[in-house]
């Protein structure tokens, strides 16, 4: 036996089984179908076809599909559905199921190779066509049920499958059969009828799959040319239906098999109508203005034997309308475009009609590269998909032509679109342009003309755009505050809270160069496409000459025109830098070299020396239209955006030229520091960017060096412009952003500076905003002091240690302890040398008589700078130890701060005078750290501070006054014990604080009683939004009092003590917070 003879067997056996297992219902069948009588509708007929259907499934199922039914089974099954199908009437269910078994016979045996014959497939072609769609002249899908129609579907398609199979064009030859072509045309019709009508999905795709099988069998342009209309009218439908993608991505797959059989140039022989000397003119006929006849210029020659279907005349008719179907048909659609499959579907179609069809269907080389382009949106490999596959066509230089038209009509629409709100329109457009374009370039075919016309396009209609926008804006009313020192002073805090730790922001992202006039979709359109047209050859000579000189005039419109040009350079430029690393000259022996080119050297070198002084210009228009922008309107749109623009640019510039920008620095630095503090976040944020960029590349990223290495420049800058009318309120944001970038470091460099802040202080008082603004400065200069000097100073302990005097309990002479007692008798006979116990005892009263005279009278401030000078004789008055973490330079500085702090304090403007009483308040720990200057200064400060007590009713300025008497004390302690009493009597004295007090003790007495009758009560809600200034003044007296009594103790008398207790006790009654004067606060309480 062979060793193929097994197999054999088990065929056999298998089909043998099958054959037991399916008999009993085929007999069944056959009784129900043989009889005369009709059974069509009859319950049994219905369960005999589900029997039979679900036994020769499950039969195949059982070996796993990898039997076959044999022919003579196969032939045994189909009798009893020939009978039924003999019948007059056939119910939809069960041409469901019969349709279903003709499936499982075609699929598992007759479309198996060698099992089909001719005779069979014209029987079952025309058949299963009539049954799901009626006869020829009504089709009436609708009649069936998806199920019915999807079981059909499937019986043409593996038909279709299995008359491949048998290979040696069985398909093809039968379907070139005259008699044949009526059943095609009738199954093509029923086939579009089913994709369109049905909802089911499959059914929808089977059908389509069945379409492209039948037409790829055709094979023939002839006939296919026949069916051409009522394909694409159906496609054009189910297009506007909307269905699922995979069912567009079919229909795509189908008609390009129409399309490319249909208008094969070869096939056709088309050729395009094109003038080959002057002598045809002659018989050129005039055309009437907009003629369709003008557009069509192809030619099919003329078959001789004149049986030739598609002559020139069906093929104008024929473009005309299927140009308007393809308009509908590849038009796109987003959300279908997301799909891969989807658009290698469209590429496909697009590519077989470019690549076979480009001169016949001329008329549609417009909308298909309209589609191609739509794709390029998604995927741009699509553009170097089309390129290569295109690059040796016979036809590419008509190809060149449709993209120069397509391109040329798309640059003539750009300026409507960039003015419709549409922003997805402009973008469509835009990125059309830019496909074209890269077509273009690839083939090689664009020349300076085109280029620059490019150039000069966009420049114009952007510049419109903007200036229309602008003009707009600024025809606007704006509101204006009407309190503009507060208004300037939450300016300058809004604008520098961006640096408030000394650092700008690196997680910052580019805004949209053209906010308010673009979307950003249609900016980074715009960009893209602009570095499509930088790597044209040779672009960079075309910006070059089309670029004007920079001395354009001041208004705005002049400096939107040179913007838009500007951002065009630097686009252009930026995106050469990205495509070529080396373009950055970091060495100068490269750049010597790169300089030394000749006229005869190769283009690429005047293309890099083009770029190089396209740099150059672009960084001259940027600082000129910053110049111009800083006296103008800064929050306009075209201010905005040519400053961002500018900003941009030099950024830009910065990162292409690497370190051969750091001699170009000193002349766009300045600029660019300035626009930090511009009002506008969107101009700051870019300047940010700018610095970083400068910083990244220059100094390692650190803005701070950046700063510093910069520092003579810069503050030569700032001094100049604190002069005359270069003076701005922008300038002390300058200043504040530059110290706390450049912090301690650079405020050693600050002298001349801080000078000329004090001149235009003494020059400048009655300016409110400006005296604000430098005052907000000085701020700034202590806020540094503080953070490098004092970060982790103890001003708690510096205040313990100004304790010399112990405020609870006497001691001997001032003195603490033994060891003190011991040191002052050494010194007391080193001065007094051996003089006699009398003069001894006179020393000794003295000294204490001046310690009790220092505690109760009110001397003046060089006598109690004496006083203190006498308490301390173990240190030398010429003699200093300096103890202050702060340079001795810098704390003459802090003390020249505190000097001007106080002259314009009582300056008529409340803010002023607040801002003023702060600084002052924040400088006096400052000055404290160095105990012997402290008090001679502190002496002069308190008679100023105390004044404003007596002479100022505004809430908030005596809280200050207090805050600094208060600091004064707590830095000087005892040394101000007499000057307290003194203002102590003055306040008694002063009716506005008696009267004061007194309403606000009895209101304070009249609550703690209400409180104690109301303990047992739930109250709701009782806290009022508003503030009692009184109140808060008499609280803040009340602490100021409690504190001194505990800082000052013993060395307030008595009777001031009794009196300021009867004032803070109803505030404060814990005895603990009266120190010394403990029982008398219990004393005091028991009275209130």
């Amino acid at each position: 036996m062979e060793a193929g003879n097994p197999s054999s067997v088990n065929e056999e056996q298998a089909a043998a089984q099958i054959f037991r297992k399916i008999r009993p219902s085929c007999i069944a069948l056959s009784q129900l179908t043989i009889t005369p009588v009709s059974n069509c509708g009859s319950s049994q007929l219905l369960d005999a076809l589900k029997q039979l259907d679900l036994e020769i499934h499950d039969a195949i199922d059982s070996q796993a599909g990898l039997i076959t039914i044999p022919t003579n089974l196969a032939d045994y099954v189909f009798v009893p559905i020939a009978e039924l199908l003999k019948k007059p009437s056939i119910t939809d269910s069960e041409l469901e199921y019969t349709l279903a078994i003709i499936n499982e016979l075609i699929e598992h045996c007759w479309a198996l190779p060698g099992r089909m014959s001719g005779i069979l497939f014209r029987q079952l072609l025309p058949l299963i066509t009539f049954l799901i769609g009626g006869p020829p002249n009504k089709v009436e899908i609708e009649n069936h049920s998806d199920e019915t129609l999807e079981n059909g579907v499937l019986c043409i398609k593996n038909l279709l499958i299995g008359a491949q199979n048998q290979g040696n064009g069985f398909l093809e030859n039968i379907l070139k059969e005259v008699k044949m072509m009526a059943s095609l045309g009738h199954c093509v019709t029923v086939l579009l009828g089913c994709c369109l009508q049905c909802s089911k999905l499959e059914v929808k795709l089977q059908s389509l799959q069945s379409l492209g099988q039948l037409f790829q069998g055709i094979q023939d342009g002839e006939v296919i040319s026949l069916m051409l209309p009522g394909v694409v009218s159906t496609f054009t439908k189910l297009v506007k239906l909307r269905p699922h993608y995979k069912v567009i991505t079919e229909m795509f797959n189908v008609l390009s098999v129409v399309m490319v059989y249909t208008f094969d140039d070869f096939d056709l022989d088309a050729r395009l109508d094109t003038l080959q000397e002057l002598q045809q003119l002659k018989d050129v006929e005039p055309l009437k203005e907009g003629s369709l006849d003008e557009e069509f210029k192809v030619i099919i020659p003329e078959n001789p034997s004149g049986k030739m279907h598609r002559t020139t005349a069906w093929l104008k008719v024929t473009l005309y309308q299927v140009r308007r179907a393809l308009e509908i048909i590849l038009k796109p659609v987003p959300n279908w475009l997301e799909h891969p499959e989807f658009r290698d579907a469209v590429f496909h179609i697009d590519i077989s009609i470019l690549r076979n069809c480009l001169a016949s269907c001329s008329l549609l080389i417009p909308t298909v590269l309209k589609s191609m382009a739509s794709l390029y949106t998604y995927d741009h490999s699509v553009e170097k998909s089309m390129t290569t596959t295109l690059a040796y066509s016979r036809n590419v230089s008509t190809l060149v032509e449709h993209l120069r038209t397509s391109l040329d009509e798309s640059m003539a629409d750009i300026g409507f679109s960039l003015g419709s709100p549409d922003s997805e329109k402009s973008s469509t457009l835009i990125g059309n342009i830019e496909f074209f374009l890269r077509c273009l370039i690839s083939f090689q075919a664009v020349d300076k003309f085109m280029t620059r016309n490019i150039i000069e396009k966009l420049h114009s209609e952007l510049t419109f755009v903007v200036q229309r926008t602008n003009s707009a804006d600024s025809r606007r009313k704006h509101l204006v505050s009407g309190n503009e020192g507060e208004a300037y002073s939450t300016e300058i805090a809004l604008v520098t809270s961006d640096y408030l730790d000394g650092a700008l922001d690196h997680e910052l992202k580019h805004t949209n160069v053209f906010a308010g006039v673009l979307e950003v979709s249609v900016v980074d359109s715009l960009a893209s496409l602009l570095k499509v047209v930088a790597s044209i050859p040779g672009v960079q000579l075309d910006i070059s000459e089309y670029t004007p000189p920079s001395n354009f005039g001041k208004n705005i419109n002049s400096v939107i025109d040179q913007s838009i040009l500007l951002w065009i350079m630097d686009t252009a430029v930026n995106s050469a830098k990205e495509r070529d690393s080396e373009f950055r000259m970091t060495e100068s022996e490269g750049l010597d070299e790169f300089l030394s080119y000749s006229t005869n050297g190769p283009p690429a070198d005047s293309e890099l020396v083009a770029r190089r002084q396209n740099i150059f210009t672009s960084l001259e228009v940027a600082s000129d239209i910053l110049e111009v922008n800083a006296t103008g309107d800064i929050n306009s749109i075209g201010s905005v955006m040519s400053s961002v623009v500018s900003l941009r640019t030099i950024g830009h510039a910065c990162e292409v030229l690497g370190e051969e920008f750091r001699p170009e620095l000193i002349d766009y630095l300045y600029p660019v520091i300035d626009r930090l503090a511009s009002s506008n976040d969107v101009i700051r944020d870019e300047a940010q960017f700018a610095t970083l960029k400068i910083a990244s590349t220059l100094y390692g990223g650190s803005v701070k060096s950046l700063v510093y290495d910069n520092r003579d420049y810069l503050l030569d800058a700032l001094s100049l412009r604190m002069t005359g009318d270069s003076l701005t309120p922008r300038l002390p944001i300058i200043l504040i952003i530059l110290i706390r970038i450049g912090g301690a470091d650079l405020l050693q460099q600050l002298g001349d500076v801080i000078t000329a802040i004090f001149t235009l202080l003494d020059s400048y008082y009655t300016y409110t905003s400006l005296s604000e603004g430098l005052f907000l400065v000085l701020s700034e200069v202590v806020d540094q002091i503080y953070k490098s000097y004092f970060c982790n100073f103890d001003f708690d302990k510096l205040a313990r240690d100004s304790n010399e005097d112990n405020v609870l309990f006497h001691t001997p002479w001032g003195m603490n302890s033994m060891e003190e007692a011991i040191d002052f008798a050494q010194q007391k006979a080193d001065v007094l040398g051996d003089g006699g116990e009398g003069e001894d005892d006179d020393l000794d009263e003295r000294v204490k008589g001046d310690k009790i005279l220092e505690i109760s009278r009110d001397s003046d401030s060089d006598d109690e700078v004496q006083s203190v000078s006498s308490q301390h004789p173990e240190i030398p008055e010429d003699s200093e130890k300096w103890t202050s973490p702060m340079h001795d330079k810098t704390y003459g500085l802090v003390v020249d701060i505190l000097e001007y702090a106080e002259r314009l304090a009582k300056n008529q403007s409340s803010n002023l005078t607040i801002m003023a009483l702060k600084l002052i308040n924040r400088i006096i720990p400052l000055i404290a750290s160095q105990r012997s200057r402290f008090l001679p200064v502190a002496s002069s400060q308190w008679d100023f501070a105390a004044s404003f007590l007596l002479t100022f009713n505004d809430p908030r300025i005596i809280s200050l006054a207090l805050k600094i008497l208060r600091s004064l004390i707590d830095f000087g302690s005892t040394f101000f014990a007499s000057k307290f009493t003194q203002l102590f009597n003055d306040l008694e004295n002063s009716s506005f604080y008696t009267g004061l007090i007194n309403r606000e003790r009895d209101i304070f007495n009249k609550r703690r009683q209400l409180k104690q009758q109301m303990a047992k009560v739930i109250v709701k809600n009782r806290t009022s939004t508003s503030i009692n200034w009184e109140e808060g003044m008499f609280i803040g007296i009340s602490s100021f009092l409690q504190f001194c009594l505990l800082k000052l103790g013993r060395f307030i008398p008595m009777d001031v003590a009794a009196k300021a207790i009867g004032i803070s006790i109803v505030y404060d009654s814990d005895r603990d917070d009266y120190g010394y004067f403990d029982d008398l606060a219990d004393y005091m309480k028991l009275k209130c």
